[in-house]
């Protein structure tokens, strides 16, 4: 009763976090939708979110077949996880509660596998207690019967393992367990090994892969040829049921057969491949037989039935995955030499074995492998490749459940002899200060395996010393003297033979020699000095520093006493040393920098004279100067001199003092002021000027030179400018100026006229005239001044832009009309030029507006008659 109580307790916990009604996750998502329009395929997807997400498959419809795979591990280590694949019926929550659902629980983590129709659709729903996240992967599966692969029956992944039960004979006595595992294979190819479990040798490694549009075993190592008949096996790449194919004169049938039970074990989805090998070359291979794979798992069954009568019959006993484990350990030539460059590996054709390793020169090897009993093949290898049948042998290791590690293999050599190898030395000080005392130390190592070769006597010069726990010998020399001495190994003890593999030990007794100048002179900025040092051994350059008793730096111009503290050899370390006691002047060079002129023109070169001495001794500096430090090429400007640098050829002194001086770069500038710039043709123009110095403003001292004009009667302009200048001051020639124009002009009378030229007395008629400046035609006009007509001014007229003056005459007479002068506002002109001339009214005596006595009277006979002639016409009409 209490069971059931539990199993109630279990089921509503369950449901209380699978039921929709509890999901507070995110809405489903959809997932590995890419590739699932093709009818065989596989995709693995890795998820991680929280417990309560939901995932939408998509259905690949095109599919005959659909596995799906889903593992999830919460973060709740002690809690359930639970996965429920639904199949969509109708609106969410699709009646799972009708459905029988597949459906996992399991603490931690869970893993469901299952078979889903592809013409449906599902959602995986996730779930735990308390909403943690999680992490795990969906992969899916999926073929059609008209697109098999033979990657799903033949070429599957390393670690995966079958153990057959095999009987071949002429009776079938299944008395041997085979196991076939796929290893690690290079360049895309496949590589199995068969390994029988329950006994020695006789066992092989099979190379295949793709060939055109096939996966097929086609070389390798079947053991005397026992295993020869594995090479009938092939399947085309995609295939279905019913093709036929050939492979190395063999014919192929492959049928698809479903299920099928074999030693109680019931598998999917299997095909049969019927072979007839009746034709094939190796005649321990023909025959008719059938080959059973299942998918994701290989060969389930075989048989094949010899044309000798024998019969080769496999039954699957087991099968799986297994994880690698690493093979190590040395391989020797007679249990205690190293086989170096000997190859250890799974395959006799090393180069299609990814785990194969070649020997260091230790022995050592390590490998990566799969298998319950796994073969070693140890040998040369030659240059096809292949391993030397004639050098080689082969190394099982049963019963493997774990890394096989510190194993120890020997070729089968008869024992080699004792030898010691002298390897390695050390000493102390190769070169060292004479008297010091150093210490040599040699190693000796076992040839076979490099190991310390330990209590052993090593001979020096015929002294013996015994080697420690880690194979070396120490022992101390000195010498008094300069002088180089060397050791030599004379004997080695307990070995057949030894190999010096060492130069033979030595060590140099040296001294340091330093010389300098006793009296030398050099820079007052220097921190260094001039000194040679050397090896007394051999007279080498000494390679290192010196100590003295005095700092080089920050120095006065001085005399100053120096002697030798202490050395330092960058080289060999070295400490004694001889040195003598010697003087150094600091010195430097006082230029003095003189100029011809301090003021000269702008883009003139400056004249220097440079000279200069020691300031230590006054003596005159007899070398030359570098250069001058750029100044402006151009424009007004005060620079100072500077020296850019000094060779000294006799002491090699590089710093210096100058004196302060300064160059000055100047122009004259000059300013011209006319009190008119226009005036009367003829009239002379007053002109004043101011110059100065353009960099101080100071007045200029000396003489302008100017142009003039050749005529000044005409009507025109000329531009005075500054032809030259006579600087009495600094000699100064450049100038810069701004020319100052004058205008010559007069007023022109340009059109004049009369509103008559004939009129009546009393009648008012106007004279007109305009004018303009003759210099640039500009209109003279009421603003600029006033015109005269016979000495009388006359009016501007705005609305006819030009001057009036109204006449009239109360007695017939002619009157003329000239301009007489002119008054100019603008510019002060006088003088005019009148190109139209006088003018002239005629005022006559009044008749009928206009017309003369005689032309009147005509007028009036001519209308009497024209008046009577109309009466007449009208006397008769009236009649």
């Amino acid at each position: 009763m209490k069971f059931k109580h539990l199993t109630f307790i279990f089921l509503l916990f369950f449901s209380c976090y699978i039921t929709p009604k509890s999901f507070a996750g995110t809405p489903p998502r959809e997932i590995n939708a890419e590739g699932k329009d093709i009818s065989t395929g596989r995709i693995t997807l890795e998820v991680a979110g929280v417990c309560g997400q939901d995932y939408w498959l998509v259905s690949p419809i095109n599919a005959d077949f659909w596995e799906v795979t889903i593992y999830i591990e919460s973060e709740m280590k002690e809690q359930y996880v639970h996965i429920r694949i639904i199949e969509v019926i109708g609106e969410y929550p699709y009646n799972w509660e009708e459905q029988d659902a597949p459906t996992i629980s399991s603490k931690s983590s869970a893993t469901l596998t299952v078979s889903l129709d592809p013409q449906k659709e599902y959602e995986i729903w996730i779930r735990d207690g308390y909403a943690k996240p999680f992490t795990g992967y969906i992969e899916e599966n999926w073929f059609s019967l008209d697109h098999l692969s033979a990657y799903d029956y033949l070429f599957l992944d390393p670690g995966h393992y079958i153990i057959f039960q095999e009987s071949h004979g002429t009776t079938l006595n299944y008395e041997k367990e085979l196991e076939m595992v796929y290893q690690y294979a290079k360049n895309d190819g496949m590589f199995i090994t068969l390994d029988f479990l329950d006994r020695e040798h006789y066992d092989s490694s099979l190379l295949g892969g793709v060939h055109g549009d096939k996966i097929a075993i086609n070389s390798g190592y079947p053991s005397k040829n026992e295993h020869g008949y594995w090479y009938l096996l092939s399947l085309p790449i995609s295939f279905a049921g019913g093709d036929i194919w050939k492979w190395n004169e063999a014919g192929y049938l492959v049928t698809y057969v479903g299920e099928r039970t074999v030693n109680g074990m019931v598998f999917d989805h299997c095909i049969k491949v019927s072979i007839d090998s009746t034709q094939v070359n190796r005649e321990h291979s023909r025959g008719e037989g059938d080959v059973y794979f299942a998918r994701n798992v290989g060969i389930i069954e075989w048989e094949l039935r010899k044309l000798n009568g024998e019969i080769f019959n496999l039954q699957v006993q087991e099968y799986g995955e297994l994880s690698p484990v690493n093979v190590s350990g040395r391989l020797t030539l007679d249990g205690r030499y190293s086989a170096t460059g000997y190859y250890v590996g799974l395959s006799n054709f090393h180069e299609n074995d990814a785990s194969n390793t070649i020997v260091d020169e230790t022995g050592r090897f390590s490998l990566l492998a799969f298998g319950h009993k796994i073969t070693l093949r140890c040998a040369k290898v030659a240059e096809s490749g292949w391993l030397d049948f004639d050098d080689h042998i082969e190394y099982e290791i049963f019963n493997i459940e774990g890394n096989v590690t510190d194993l120890v293999i020997s070729m089968g050599y008869p024992p080699l002899p004792d030898k010691v190898n002298i390897d390695n030395s050390a000493i102390s000080d190769e070169r060292c200060d004479v008297g010091t005392i150093q210490q040599i130390s040699i190693h000796a190592s076992w040839a076979w395996d490099f190991s310390d070769a330990t209590s052993i006597y090593i001979s020096i010069d015929g002294t013996p010393y015994l080697t420690n726990t880690t194979g070396w010998i120490s022992y101390t020399v000195q010498s008094e003297d300069i002088d180089q001495k060397e050791w030599t190994i004379t004997d080695v003890s307990d070995c057949d033979e030894y190999n010096i593999h060492i130069t033979s030990p030595h060590v140099i007794w040296d001294k340091i020699e330093i010389s300098t100048v006793e009296v030398t002179r050099q820079d007052v900025t220097s921190d260094a000095i001039s000194w040679t040092g050397k090896y007394l051994f051999n007279d080498e350059a000494f390679q290192g520093s010196i100590i003295l008793n005095n700092t080089l730096s920050n120095k006065q111009v001085e005399k100053y006493g120096y002697r030798v503290m202490g050395i330092s050899d960058s080289k060999y370390g070295l400490k004694f040393y001889q040195a003598n006691d010697f003087e150094i002047i600091f010195d430097r060079v006082s230029l003095n920098i003189s100029l011809a002129d301090n003021r000269i023109d702008v883009d003139e070169e400056p004249e220097i004279a440079v000279s200069g001495i020691y300031e230590y001794d006054s003596q005159p500096f007899l070398g030359s100067i570098e250069g001058i430090l750029d100044f402006p090429a151009d424009g007004v400007n005060e620079y100072p001199i500077h020296i850019e640098g000094i060779n000294d050829p006799l002491y090699g002194i590089t710093s210096y003092t100058q004196n302060d001086v300064h160059c000055i770069w100047d122009q004259v500038v000059v300013e011209f002021t006319l009190s008119d710039g226009r005036l009367d043709i003829g009239e002379q123009p007053e002109i004043t000027y101011t110059a100065y110095y353009d960099f101080d403003s100071h007045p200029f001292e000396g003489v302008i030179h100017r142009n003039e004009p050749s005529d000044l009667t005409q009507v025109g302009d000329f531009s005075y400018s500054v032809e030259s200048i006579d600087d009495t001051k600094f000699g100064l020639t450049v100038f810069v100026s701004e020319n100052a124009t004058c205008i010559w002009d007069r007023v022109k009378i340009t059109e004049g006229g009369v509103s008559k030229t004939e009129t009546t007395v009393k009648r008012t008629e106007t004279v007109w005239f305009r004018a303009e400046y003759e210099y640039d035609s500009e209109p003279f006009e009421g603003q600029d001044g006033l015109l005269y007509l016979n000495d009388e001014p006359m009016e501007w007229s705005p609305s006819n832009q030009r001057w009036e003056s109204d006449f009239s005459s109360d007695s017939p007479e002619t009157l003329t009309f000239k301009i007489t002068g002119i008054q100019d506002d603008t510019y002060d002109l006088t003088i005019f030029d009148d190109t139209v001339g006088e003018q002239s009214i005629e005022w006559k005596q009044a008749g009928i507006p206009g017309f003369p006595f005689h032309s009147v009277l005509l007028g009036v006979l001519i209308g009497l008659i024209i008046l009577l002639k109309t009466e007449k016409r009208l006397i008769r009409v009236s009649m």
